[in-house]
Formats: structure tokens, sequence, C-alpha cells
């Protein structure tokens, strides 16, 4: 039971640690995709890949953040708020593209959302990943 309370209270962390990692991730992206080899490519790719760097950064470094807290964690219990965060997260991306609050193209839309879900599934996949290793050693 101890394990499951601290499991959630850092999946509170996980939040500002995946904003703060998507934010240096999409920092990274943009300097990657601004490099001379990465001139000649397509508008489309970039609107599509840079959300998803970022957003896979951010889930990065949210599940090492927390598994260097406590590396006993539950992974199903600390992914509970960061997948919560994200469903509200992916619906006003959706929202805002049909009632024109941005003037986003349908491309730019959708990697806002694959962005999104990419963080929580990131997160998700290094907790699951660290503690199947942590149990096998």
């Amino acid at each position: 039971m101890k394990t499951k309370v601290i499991s959630f209270l850092l999946s509170l962390v996980a939040v500002p640690a995946i904003f703060i990692g998507s934010f240096l991730g999409g920092i990274f992206a943009e300097l990657f995709y601004g490099t001379w080899v990465y001139q000649n490519v397509p508008e489309h790719v970039i609107s599509l890949g840079a959300p998803i760097i970022s957003g896979g950064i951010g889930g990065y470094l949210a599940g090492f953040i927390i598994f260097k807290i406590y590396n006993n964690v539950d992974w199903k219990v600390a992914s509970a708020i960061p997948f919560a965060y994200a469903i509200p997260a992916a619906y006003v991306h959706i929202w805002g593209y049909f009632n024109d609050v941005a003037p986003l193209s349908f491309i730019s839309t959708f990697g806002l959302i694959m962005g999104v879900i990419a963080a929580p599934y990131v997160y998700l996949n290094y907790l699951k990943e660290r503690v199947s290793q942590k149990h096998t050693h």
C-alpha cells in the first residue's frame, strides 16, 4: 500500500517534469531541424516530428526523474496522472482545430496531439522497463 501511495504522489511530480522535458525537447527538436542537413525537409515532416520528439524527451525525462526519486515505483499507479492529463490536453488541441482557435493546419494539430500522447507513453514504457530490469537483477 505504501508503494502505491508513493507512486501516486510521484505521478503528480511527473506532469511538471513532462512539461519541462517537453520544453527542452522542443528546443532540441527546433535546433535539430534547423541544421543545414534538414534544410530540405518538408514542413509537414517538421510539424509532425518536432512535437513527437519533444513529447518523447519529456516522457523520458519524467520517467528518469521519478525512478531516481523512488526506484520501487509501481509503474501502473505512477502512470495514472500523466495519462489523465494527456486526455484533456489532446482534446484541447482537437477542439482548437475544429473551432479555429489557432490557425494550425491539420498536420500541425495532429503532430501536437501525437506529442501529447508520446509523453506519457514514453514515460510509462521507461518506468515499466526500469522496474522489470530491477526485478530481473
